[in-house]
């Protein structure tokens, strides 16, 4: 996956460079975050987290909002954001360093995700996300609205 990441997930040119110069050697972004990932001490260096944290934020977005499964493609790919995105919830928040358990680094890089369950909503985002698969987002996350607005493109 690191490999050939979709061409449509928005990472900055400066997060790749800044990301790239934590390993040299590295010729492209995903080769440096793989290296890093699979690196020991990663989780307490704070010049790999400073650098990792825009990429790795704009690639959980991207996969909550744009990556599907199911009939038509129109589900979400992550089995707990489609329980929450079924039951009318908005994606609200991505949270860097979310999770620092060893399960929670190992699966996601520490990263969560927050959902809002906005009361007068919940109908509507229901019976859009179940008819259409579009996902309703709240909140001012940049790289939310970001992959929200290219998943419109």
């Amino acid at each position: 996956c690191l490999g050939s990441p979709p061409a449509d997930v928005a990472v900055p040119l400066s997060a790749q460079a800044a990301l790239v110069a934590q390993v040299p050697g590295a010729a492209t972004w995903t080769a440096a975050l793989k290296h890093i990932a699979e690196s020991r001490g990663w989780a307490s260096d704070q010049a790999k987290l400073d650098a990792m944290e825009p990429v790795v934020r704009a690639l959980g977005a991207h996969y909550l909002v744009n990556v599907k499964r199911g009939a038509g493609g129109r589900a979400a790919y992550d089995p707990v954001a489609n329980f929450h995105l079924r039951n009318g919830a908005c994606l609200h928040q991505i949270d860097w360093r979310g999770n620092t358990s060893y399960s929670g680094l190992r699966q996601s890089l520490g990263l969560m995700c927050n959902y809002n369950y906005v009361l007068d909503q919940i109908g509507a985002n229901n019976e859009r996300y179940v008819r259409d698969g579009a996902i309703a987002v709240s909140g001012d996350d940049p790289y939310i609205a970001l992959a929200a607005a290219r998943a419109k493109l």
